[in-house]
């Protein structure tokens, strides 16, 4: 059976993604649901999210290509820093692939960077957090 999300072009077969959510579930060590996306956290430091609507199909195609330049990496306090990410099609839905990122409290950030970038407060519901390489990184940044 084919599915078409909302009033997109984008169409796929409702079997395929039961059977992709089923293996993640079996896969993931967590798993969250959001408004737009289902997300599984992986044993080996990765996080896939699935979008569950058109909204979450967006969220995943902005997330997919946002990535910092160069000099944006050389200045993490002054911009926003995005995790390492990788955009995949699926039967045509689009899945995120992206590096795991451990939450940080507020206290946290200024504990270890000394302060709080200003970019982590107009991150939606403040979600920041450290990779494994140390990065401070915005994990939740759709348009949606």
């Amino acid at each position: 059976m084919v599915h078409t999300l909302g009033w997109s072009n984008i169409m796929f077969d409702i079997d395929t993604y039961r059977k992709l959510c089923a293996r993640l579930c079996d896969r993931a060590v967590e798993s969250h649901e959001g408004r737009n996306r289902l997300t599984f956290i992986l044993p080996h430091g990765y996080v896939i999210k699935l979008p569950k609507n058109l909204a979450g199909v967006g969220d995943n195609i902005h997330e997919g290509k946002k990535k910092n330049t160069g000099r944006e990496l050389q200045q993490p306090l002054k911009s926003e820093q995005y995790p390492r990410t990788r955009l995949t099609y699926v039967d045509g839905l689009p899945v995120l692939f992206m590096e795991e990122v451990s939450h940080a409290h507020p206290n946290e950030i200024h504990r270890r960077l000394g302060t709080i970038p200003a970019w982590c407060y107009h991150t939606d519901s403040f979600q920041v957090g450290f990779t494994k390489q140390g990065r401070l990184v915005s994990y939740d940044y759709g348009i949606n």
